[in-house]
């Protein structure tokens, strides 16, 4: 999707800045996913993977996607939500709860 916002010129230079931030969090979770857990580093990475990820998102709703109208097709525009949505309910279904494991393996329960 990010190619119709690279050729849009209302959007490349946001599509450009988001690209750039996808390399920059997958550096970063591959760093963690590496490291070990005596690193003393660990944590400053999570909140940089913390603070990249929620500035991403905010520029992308904000910025990008509101001019988004005037770029997509309509069923780009659908696809786009779809894979939005599909990925938020992954994300939430797979994050620890306060009562230890995961959404989905509470519901299992």
């Amino acid at each position: 999707m990010y190619r119709v916002f690279q050729q849009a010129e209302a959007t490349r230079d946001e599509a450009h800045d988001a690209l750039e931030a996808h390399a920059q969090i997958k550096t970063l979770l591959d760093e963690l996913d590496t490291a070990s857990t005596y690193d003393h580093t660990w944590v400053s990475k999570v909140q940089e993977l913390r603070s990249l990820v929620e500035q991403h998102v905010t520029v992308e709703e904000k910025e990008m996607f509101p001019k988004a109208v005037g770029i997509l097709t309509t069923q780009e525009a659908e696809e786009l939500g779809v894979t939005v949505e599909t990925a938020k309910h992954a994300i939430s279904r797979n994050a620890p709860t306060t009562d230890g494991g995961t959404p989905e393996q509470l519901q299992i329960s």
